[in-house]
């Protein structure tokens, strides 16, 4: 089963740090796992979105 990830917690998250007001302080774990997340995308050779690991069950050839 995949990691599944909360939406964002705080709004300000759906920017960039350096786009947020002064006073946009999210919690630092929360950033510290965004910031994870986005340089494991960037560091991927191919992004799949939607993808699975293997089909459904109904689409499998025998």
């Amino acid at each position: 089963m995949p990691t599944r990830f909360p939406h964002l917690s705080d709004v300000s998250l759906h920017w960039a740090s350096r786009l947020r007001g002064a006073d946009d302080t999210p919690e630092p774990s929360t950033t510290a796992l965004q910031d994870g997340l986005v340089a494991e995308l960037l560091a991927a050779d191919a992004l799949l979105p939607g993808a699975r690991c293997t089909p459904p069950t109904s689409t499998r050839i025998a």
